[in-house]
């Protein structure tokens, strides 16, 4: 053989080799990237969340802003939020002895898109005869969207998003997250039991309100403030509702003190700020200039809604801080017990993400642990052809006897949670501190 022919068949057999080479390269999995493991004997579920997003200023006059931040340029790299789920999925199957463990089948991606869910739920809706189940609804109208669908009568919604509750009458829905009226009850019962740290030991309270003009939820938030009013809740004085423009807050504030003109007031003067986190420079504005009026606004303390607990550019404003010197401030913060159900979700979600997880993620896991102990309840002859009603009936009779690292998942007839775990937290010695533990409740 001459010496050009080897050459051709020694380049020949390299060309070979490389080639198989590449192929099981291709065919290899990566165990890394690999999706958690499933039973695919197990209960599938559709699975929509909202993106992770830095926040940011809207525009938007329908803007609904995003679990986590709202800044499309911004985007947080993964979703927490289904990674949550499929931790949770991993535990139970490792963990409990059923045949049907909840698994994430179809998972994606939206927010506050009608058509989309729409879309998602006819396309992953399985006619086997067991209940269908989706995970997550982002918005009231996804919801509403949903229920119009051929499906509706025959699909279970289970949501972690407070803004998926619309008409809460003779829909298919369980809202497992926060809302107004828990995070408000949690701050009238901080106005109202601050008196036991007064000298005067007085337990009543007065409180004015300003919501910003802009603030999409003002309606749902004022139809909380409605059930407090006095005389149902003594102790309570809802006093009134000042909204406020954008960078008019010495506006609103000099309204609020000529209201007060003439007048006495009813225990601990409050002003209590709701809004969201764009809100918050006028906020601060507004604290650092409490000294500058008169008629008990001087006097008041303040009580913020969630989204300004442990707000750090509160620091930054040497007006604000010397005000604190003479008034308290009170927020509250969902209360997350990553170790009360167990410590393994939270190391492997975290080792998972690589960052602190959002609420919603906490409030997946929760739902799964629900969902999965009210399958168990279960025999395959009863799962087989049981209508939603009989699902969602059982799932509120189970919720009672299930307690999450959000809280208790009890539910009320509706699928609300009766209660959601809250920290009341408060500026001491210079920074945010935790003060107490409270359940935020639905009153009747």
């Amino acid at each position: 053989m001459s010496d050009a022919k080897e050459l051709r068949v020694a380049l020949l057999a390299v060309m070979l080799i490389l080639m198989f080479a590449i192929l099981g390269c291709e065919l290899e999995t990566n165990p890394v990237n690999s999706d958690p493991v499933v039973n695919e004997a197990g209960f599938p579920v559709t699975m929509i969340s909202a993106p992770e997003f830095a926040p940011f200023q809207p525009i938007q006059d329908n803007f609904i802003p995003m679990p986590g931040g709202d800044d499309p340029d911004e985007t947080i790299e993964g979703n927490s939020i289904e990674e949550a789920f499929y931790v949770a999925t991993d535990l139970a199957l490792e963990t409990t002895e059923s045949e049907y463990i909840p698994y994430a089948d179809q998972a994606y991606t939206i927010w506050n898109d009608p058509g989309s869910a729409v879309d998602l739920v006819l396309s992953n809706f399985r006619y086997d005869g067991m209940p269908n189940v989706l995970v997550g609804p982002t918005s009231a109208a996804d919801v509403a969207a949903i229920e119009t669908s051929d499906v509706s009568e025959d699909l279970l919604m289970l949501s972690h998003y407070p803004a998926a509750i619309g008409d809460r009458e003779d829909d298919n829905l369980l809202c497992f997250a926060t809302t107004p009226e828990h995070e408000m009850n949690v701050l009238f019962y901080q106005a109202i039991y601050s008196g036991f740290d007064s000298p005067t030991f007085d337990q009543s309270a007065t409180i004015d309100f300003i919501i910003p003009s802009d603030f999409q939820d003002s309606t749902k938030y004022v139809d909380v403030i409605s059930k407090y009013e006095w005389p149902k809740w003594s102790p309570l004085y809802i006093n009134d509702i000042f909204y406020c423009h954008n960078g008019n807050i010495h506006g609103v504030l000099q309204e609020i003190n000529d209201s007060w003109e003439g007048y006495y007031l009813f225990g601990q003067y409050y002003i209590c700020f709701i809004g969201h986190d764009w809100h918050h420079d006028d906020i601060i504005e507004a604290i650092g200039s409490l000294n500058e009026y008169e008629n008990y606004v001087d006097e008041a303390d303040i009580l913020v809604t969630s989204s300004f607990a442990g707000n750090e550019d509160i620091f930054n404003s040497r007006r604000a801080m010397e005000s604190l010197e003479n008034h308290n401030i009170f927020s509250v913060r969902p209360l997350v017990d990553p170790y009360g159900s167990t410590g393994e979700y939270y190391n492997r979600l975290e080792a998972m993400i690589h960052r602190p997880a959002v609420y919603e993620s906490h409030l997946v896991h929760d739902i799964h642990k629900l969902l999965t102990a009210t399958l168990t309840s279960f025999n395959l002859e009863e799962l087989e052809g049981m209508d939603v009603a009989t699902l969602k009936q059982r799932i509120i009779e189970t919720s009672y006897d299930v307690y999450g690292i959000t809280g208790p998942m009890s539910l009320d007839e509706y699928g609300d949670r009766n209660h959601i775990s809250y920290e009341v937290m408060s500026i001491r010695s210079g920074r945010w501190q935790v003060i107490r533990e409270s359940y935020g409740e639905i009153i009747d």
